[in-house]
């Protein structure tokens, strides 16, 4: 592995708050304590102190040594014992530093900085207690080091690691400063999209479909990650687009998975859409989006643990963003807009998700083969809304299972990534805005990176799921076709759904992980939603669905956007 990728893992994936106590503990383990253990289990002759009393308490209590010596082991033991000793510590390590970015996450960065100065005055004054070869000698020297003896001979003790303290007080001002910097000046991309308003998009073909009363519209969101911010951007221009047209009263249901549900909630809360010149709650989430406002580092203790990450400054940001907002009264209006977020359950293997349907609509599931009637709750309360998308999104196996009553639940994209199923089975839409982001999947594999490969997979995955959910579009209108032609009066006439799909093109400025890159979200953001604002300007909406099995090409469709921003399409489904 390049040490340029190693660099960017440590300082610019991951929070620089976790990384510092990391690799601080990792050096004082890998330079003070392991030494140490490897003369206390490992040593060339008795030392006399401590590390003779644990020696012989532990190794002559716990190991066969004569079965050792008969079956000439020993080498074998020592290689064990200094591989074991090395896992050991690194978790310890770990585990450590995930409780210090657990606590210190919370403070502010002038505290954090504070914090980290004393902490390594600190170091710098009493050496003794974080080096272990000095324990045995039981003296306890109240007086500052660099008081009791020149500073310099520090380093003739403790070797190169004297200076880590050092280095990591400069590197926290640098840091500091350059903060300080960078947020004096708005950043070129969120500054120029707060720049002059465009006009509204115009679409004769939509104009002409709003003078039926009974449209009905639903928009259908895929999980995808951080590539959500390419979604945000769309449902942007899709928000003033129906707003232009008086038409966001016809917006009946909304479903979605994964990251698809978060950001329904930004719909369902009427936080997508702003004041003229300004920035849209949903917006600003997506600019403003890192790891460390989203994770926290669980501890892991192996064979007893299936993940390493919790997402509690997530829960907490939701709080912030809903708690208020407008989607209390979307829960207790009856008539407020259907939403569905998914989830899967793991013991099932089934899909199920969370729901404002009343006791009165739950029959319409029946109507799917694959929805049964006990596969979903009614979410009225904003602490149930909150349960239904974090359970939608528990990427395993990053998140721990999703617990909800006596179930367990994961990502709702293991099973289906692009929920339409609602849209049509359920819903019974005139249109969708289907919002995919993964059904355009194609690039060169990797033939040297294992990660890479099995990210290759999850790609290549959930593009299938997206484009077999397309698929079935067809089918439920190929069925519904067959059923107005029928001549038995006792069939019902069902009608046919219109779909405009859109979805970004590889290559992604940003993946499925990387909510690192918050410097290209801005750019994603408006990729979309320019690309989104032609194709709403290009899109029939009066032209009916062909279903004949030689011509349903011409109407079932996604348009991918470039990085360049350029419209082609997909018609493979």
């Amino acid at each position: 592995m390049k040490f340029r990728t190693v660099g960017q893992w440590l300082f610019v994936y991951l929070p620089v708050r976790f990384t510092v106590p990391f690799l601080a503990l990792l050096a004082w383990y890998l330079f003070y304590l392991w030494p140490w253990l490897l003369d206390l289990f490992f040593p060339g002759d008795s030392r006399g102190d401590i590390r003779d009393t644990i020696r012989t308490t532990i190794i002559n209590q716990f190991l066969p040594k004569q079965l050792i010596a008969d079956l000439n082991l020993g080498p074998a033991v020592d290689a064990a014992g200094v591989l074991l000793l090395l896992v050991a510590g690194v978790l310890v390590v770990y585990n450590i530093a995930a409780l210090i970015y657990r606590v210190d996450r919370r403070w502010p960065r002038e505290k954090f900085l504070v914090s980290t100065l004393l902490l390594n005055i600190f170091i710098y004054s009493y050496p003794w207690i974080f080096a272990p070869k000095d324990w045995s000698e039981l003296r306890i020297f109240a007086m500052p080091f660099y008081l009791r003896e020149p500073w310099i001979d520090g380093f003739s003790r403790y070797g190169v690691l004297w200076l880590m303290p050092g280095i990591v007080m400069l590197g926290t001002l640098v840091n500091e400063l350059s903060l300080r910097r960078g947020k004096a000046k708005e950043p070129p991309a969120i500054a120029s999209m707060r720049g002059g308003e465009l006009s509204p998009v115009e679409n004769k073909s939509f104009g002409k479909i709003l003078k039926s009363d009974d449209l009905r519209i639903g928009l259908i969101l895929s999980g995808g990650g951080a590539k959500g911010v390419y979604q945000a951007g769309a449902m942007k221009a899709i928000h003033e687009f129906l707003e232009s047209y008086g038409a966001l009263g016809k917006v009946k249901m909304i479903a979605g998975t994964s990251i698809g549900s978060w950001n329904s909630t930004f719909w369902l809360a009427d936080l997508v859409g702003a004041a003229p010149g300004k920035m849209s709650v949903h917006e600003q989430w997506w600019q403003t989006a890192n790891v460390a406002r989203l994770i926290e580092f669980d501890k892991y203790i192996p064979f007893m643990q299936n993940s390493m990450l919790r997402n509690r400054p997530w829960r907490e940001n939701f709080d912030e963003v809903f708690g208020k907002s407008a989607l209390t009264s979307v829960l207790q209006n009856k008539d407020a807009i259907h939403f569905y977020l998914t989830r899967s359950n793991v013991a099932q293997g089934r899909l199920e998700f969370s729901t404002n349907w009343d006791a009165m609509a739950r029959e319409r599931a029946l109507r799917s083969d694959d929805i049964e009637i006990d596969s979903f709750i009614e979410a009225r309360t904003i602490e149930a809304v909150r349960e239904a998308v974090f359970a939608s999104m528990d990427l395993p196996p990053l998140f721990p299972y999703q617990q909800i009553g006596y179930e367990f639940f994961e990502d709702g994209g293991v099973i289906d990534n692009l929920p339409i199923r609602f849209g049509t089975l359920v819903e019974d839409c005139d249109l969708l805005f289907v919002l995919a982001l993964n059904a355009s999947f194609e690039e060169v594999p990797s033939q040297h990176s294992l990660i890479q490969r099995l990210a290759r997979v999850t790609d290549v995955r959930q593009g299938v799921l997206e484009r077999n959910s397309m698929r079935l579009v067809y089918l439920y209108n190929h069925i519904n076709h067959m059923r107005g032609e029928s001549h038995d009066a006792a069939v019902k006439t069902h009608k046919l759904v219109k779909v405009f799909a859109i979805c970004p093109e590889q290559p992604l400025a940003v993946g499925t992980s990387e909510f690192w890159k918050t410097n290209r979200f801005a750019a994603a953001f408006d990729v979309m939603y320019q690309a989104t604002r032609v194709e709403l300007s290009r899109f029939n909406f009066e032209a009916l669905p062909t279903v004949k099995s030689d011509d349903h090409a011409d109407w079932l469709r996604m348009a991918l956007v470039s990085p360049a921003g350029e419209i082609t399409y997909n018609y493979r489904f």
